[in-house]
C-alpha cells in the first residue's frame, strides 16, 4: 500500500511512499511525528485446515521526515512471537506509547484472547494491565491521558466471563473505562 498525507490547513497531499506489504492499519501519532503501522505476517506454510493458516500481526513504528515527505527508519516493536491484535490500537497523548492487544504467538491457529498490553516506541518495553488474558477489544485512550477504554466481554466490576460461544451468539461485549 502506498501512503499519503493531506495537510488539512493547506489542502496539500504528499506522496510519502510505500508501506510494507500486507499493512492492514495506521495511526498517526498526537504529535504528528511518528506512524504506527500493524503489518500481518501470512503463513509460511500451506495447511490442509482452514483453521490453522493463519499468520500473524506485528507492530511497527515510523518516523515522519520534518517535512512529512518520507519515512525514517520503520522498525519493529513487538517480537515476531507475539500476536498483535488487528481490531484497533491507540496513540498514548504524549505520543511515546502505543496500547493495543497482544498475545504471545503460539504458531498457526486464531486466538481470540488477548492481553490489554502498552508499549513504549523508544524503549519497546511492554506493560500489561491484566495478569490473563481476555476477550478486549478497540482500546483508545482520553486526550488528557487519563482514561483507557476498551470492550470486553468480562462482567463488570467483577464476576465471570461470559462463555465465548454465548458472547459471540449474543453479541454480548461491554465497554469499560479503566481509571
Amino acid at each position: 500500500p502506498h501512503l499519503s498525507i493531506i495537510n488539512l490547513k493547506s489542502q496539500n497531499i504528499v506522496s510519502v511512499g510505500n508501506l510494507p506489504r500486507y499493512t492492514n492499519m495506521i495511526k498517526i501519532s498526537p504529535n504528528a511525528k511518528m506512524l504506527a503501522i500493524i503489518v500481518y505476517h501470512p503463513a509460511q506454510q500451506l495447511v490442509l485446515e482452514p483453521h490453522t493458516q493463519n499468520g500473524y500481526n506485528q507492530l511497527f513504528v515510523a518516523k515522519f521526515s520534518d517535512d512529512h515527505t518520507k519515512l525514517v527508519g520503520i522498525r519493529a516493536l513487538t517480537p515476531k512471537h507475539m500476536q498483535v491484535g488487528g481490531d484497533d490500537f491507540s496513540w498514548t497523548p504524549d505520543s511515546q506509547s502505543l496500547i493495543f492487544i497482544a498475545e504471545p504467538f503460539s504458531g498457526p491457529g486464531l486466538t481470540y484472547q488477548g492481553r490489554l498490553s502498552q508499549i513504549n516506541v523508544h524503549r519497546k518495553n511492554i506493560k500489561q494491565f491484566f495478569r490473563k488474558s481476555n476477550y478486549f477489544n478497540y482500546p483508545q485512550i482520553s486526550h488528557d491521558g487519563k482514561h483507557l477504554a476498551y470492550l470486553s466481554n468480562q462482567a463488570i466490576p467483577a464476576g465471570k466471563p461470559y462463555n465465548f460461544d454465548y458472547f459471540l451468539a449474543h453479541h454480548m461485549i461491554q465497554a469499560c473505562v479503566l481509571n
